[in-house]
């Protein structure tokens, strides 16, 4: 039986604030008051508050010379599935982060699907899936909780250099002098947006709650990439939620990734409808948003002289368009070279894009490329039947997830594989 509702845009459940703003900002006044802050973070996501939060466990001291401030209150909607893999539980964990009194559901398997394949890997340990809503107040909290101070409700305006070398920031509430700079705001960063005009490959998301479809395994998230070989550049998903409905059902979250253009194959609207007709759901006329965010790109500049970019700002996994373990480890990096550049008295931040690019992470996101290359892009079907006739690589990918495996150290034994497979490998896919 089809699962049937009507959505205006994201789930409208009840919204409360949280407490955890610690900070009345300066208003603006006819003297133009400037208040000197040393660290300005604009934004208190996961980036913007893992910033904080190592900042105040390396080096207390920065951590009361640091204001975070934020456009919204939490807690406020973000489109993501709210998996929580090995690898972004383990980086909790390092911050001291307990998700004990989180609302969670835990997941045993994960599974990838291409029409009638589909390769099932067992998750040991569990990932989780949270409320990206629930997880964010619950960052914001322990950051304040730690010494740095939160304004929410105010928005960046601008920002320019001084000759002092510190950069004056305008806000919706007051205007600060600042020696660093973080821009943590998310993939319409206006500050980031500033270091580099050039254009970087956008990937877009929309997502939507609807009760769990009858066949549906609740402890199961699932990866649909039936249609990458048609028109989708990107992929379906299927996580389930620790929400339930007025009815007692259980929610599950779904939604649709889609690198480049939202028109691409009819457009996104339509075949997010058509990916999920083949679980029973229909979404009537509910009206779907979508939400931009930027693929990692090596060749972006990351930083400029008092300025770092983090988290989504500064680029997210561009194979599965995944960033929240990403955003930890931007905002730990961006600790460290604050920290840095404080025992140095020097905020240049030249060495902070080479850093990125050859840590861990940034070794990951640069090998993630190439196959979000190969296959989001019409003639993908040697690279899918590459993925998909065979379990090596969803195993790969999960052992990855839980921080098993660092795909970067592997790359000799996949290329070998896909030699193999390109000249004597089965590239049939089955047909719709």
């Amino acid at each position: 039986m089809a699962v049937r509702l009507r959505i205006r845009g994201l789930p409208g459940r009840a919204r409360r604030r949280i407490a955890i703003s610690t900070v009345e900002s300066l208003p603006l006044n006819p003297s133009n008051t400037v208040s000197n802050v040393d660290i300005l973070i604009v934004g208190s996501g996961p980036s913007g508050t893992a910033t904080g939060i190592t900042l105040a466990q390396r080096s207390p001291d920065l951590a009361k010379r640091t204001l975070c401030i934020d456009k919204t209150y939490h807690p406020r909607e973000k489109i993501c599935g709210g998996g929580l893999t090995g690898n972004m539980l383990q980086q909790l964990a390092n911050l001291g982060i307990s998700l004990d009194n989180l609302p969670s559901v835990n997941i045993d398997k994960c599974a990838a699907v291409y029409r009638s394949i589909r390769h099932e890997v067992e998750l040991d340990p569990p990932f989780k899936v949270v409320r990206r809503d629930a997880l964010d107040a619950l960052l914001a909290r322990k950051m304040v909780d730690e010494g740095v101070r939160l304004s929410e409700g105010e928005s960046y305006v601008s920002h320019e250099p001084q000759e002092d070398g510190r950069i004056l920031v305008t806000t919706s509430k007051a205007r600060y002098a600042v020696k660093v700079l973080v821009a943590a705001d998310g993939a319409g960063s206006k500050i980031a947006r500033s270091l580099e005009p050039r254009r970087r490959v956008k990937v877009h998301l929309a997502q939507f709650d609807v009760p769990l479809p009858q066949g549906l395994d609740p402890s199961t998230m699932v990866y649909d990439f039936s249609a990458v070989t048609e028109e989708l550049h990107g992929y379906l998903w299927l996580f389930p939620t620790p929400l339930y409905n007025e009815e007692g059902h259980q929610l599950v979250n779904v939604g649709l990734m889609q690198v480049g253009s939202t028109r691409l194959g009819g457009g996104m609207n339509k075949l997010l409808r058509e990916g999920l007709s083949r679980y029973g759901i229909e979404l009537g006329d509910a009206r779907i948003n979508f939400h931009p965010e930027w693929a990692f790109d090596p060749d972006y500049a990351f930083s400029a002289p008092n300025i770092l970019t983090v988290g989504d700002a500064a680029g997210i996994d561009p194979l599965f368009g995944e960033g929240l373990h990403q955003c930890i480890e931007y905002g730990v990096m961006a600790a460290r070279e604050i920290e840095r550049a404080f025992k140095r008295d020097s905020f240049a931040f030249k060495g902070y894009r080479r850093r990125i690019l050859w840590s861990a992470m940034g070794m990951e996101m640069r090998l993630l490329r190439i196959p979000a290359k190969r296959l989001y892009h019409p003639g993908n079907q040697l690279w899918t039947s590459f993925i998909f006739n065979g379990a090596y690589l969803a195993k790969m990918m999960a052992a990855q997830g839980q921080g098993e495996v660092q795909l970067h150290r592997r790359i000799v034994p996949i290329a070998g594989r896909a030699l193999w497979h390109i000249l004597a490998g089965n590239k049939n896919l089955p047909q719709v």
